[in-house]
């Protein structure tokens, strides 16, 4: 039987890292690829399939397009640009987008106060 593909865009940070480091242990039915700018803790997870992106560039997503994935889980999408540079190009049957509860706290979406350091996240992450 062939594994699954998954993509996991992030992964290696707070609950992407979790993610990941759960999925390898208890799920060998995957065939595991992490995508992000291999910058943060670029050394962790050498045995998985890594693919290296920039979001806020269009052109640096483009080598998804090689890919076909069943399953896309994402944890690093912060706002509609980078949403798009990176489903222009993939291919996949499932997508999942996991976010903060801060995107769905609406007192700070209320306030509409640009000052508070939470307003532009939650606001491009609601988009």
């Amino acid at each position: 039987m062939q594994k699954e593909k998954v993509l996991v865009l992030g992964g290696t940070q707070m609950i992407g890292r979790d993610f990941v480091e759960t999925i390898q242990k208890t799920n060998q039915e995957y065939e595991l690829y992490i995508a992000n700018r291999g910058i943060t803790n670029k050394d962790l997870f050498p045995n998985l399939n890594k693919i290296c992106i920039d979001r806020n560039n269009k052109e640096s997503c483009s080598i998804l397009s090689k890919y076909i994935f069943d399953i896309v889980i994402d944890f690093s999408c912060y706002n509609i640009t980078q949403y798009c540079n990176t489903m222009d190009y993939l291919t996949y049957k499932k997508y999942v987008l996991i976010s903060t509860q801060s995107v769905l706290d609406t007192n700070t979406l209320n306030k509409k106060n640009s000052s508070d350091p939470y307003y532009w996240y939650c606001l491009y992450k609601k988009e």
